[in-house]
């Protein structure tokens, strides 16, 4: 389980920092959107409040499609976006 966290808020990590990397206002696209994940999309949404003096305006999007896991850490190994 912890394992599972830790991918989790290493793959939202790596999708806002990279994010911000190429844009003023970047949208941060992430796929776990069940009620087990609000403490993760609540530190996604504080780490992006902390750091838009210092990088810019960002805007934590859902995504409606259901992506399992497994694939969603698939995508962020080959780089691509989720959506």
């Amino acid at each position: 389980m912890k394992r599972i966290q830790f991918k989790i808020i290493l793959f939202t990590l790596f999708i806002l920092t990279s994010s911000l990397l190429y844009s003023d206002n970047a949208k941060i696209k992430y796929f776990q959107v069940e009620d087990c994940y609000s403490y993760q999309i609540r530190l996604l949404n504080l780490a992006l409040d902390k750091t838009r003096i210092e990088y810019g305006d960002a805007e934590a999007v859902p995504v409606n499609t259901k992506i399992p896991e497994e694939r969603g850490l698939q995508l962020l190994e080959k780089g691509k976006s989720v959506m």
